[in-house]
């Protein structure tokens, strides 16, 4: 397992958490989005930033650690 961070530019609504591997959304100050949660793999954090990619955001942060 690993523990991911992405920022986006613009708010997502926070019921795109599920279709994101059910990662957490907070929204930020400077109108910016935060992706929070534990992903499986690597195959999954490049599903979620081509699902981000496609809705058009702006990625700001990615960070992952193993856990």
């Amino acid at each position: 397992m690993q523990k991911v961070e992405i920022r986006v530019e613009g708010l997502l609504d926070p019921q795109w958490s599920e279709w994101l591997e059910k990662l957490e959304v907070f929204h930020e100050d400077h109108d910016q989005t935060l992706l929070k949660g534990q992903i499986t793999d690597q195959a999954t954090l490049y599903g979620i930033l081509k699902k981000l990619r496609d809705l058009g955001l702006k990625l700001i942060l990615v960070m992952v650690a193993d856990i």
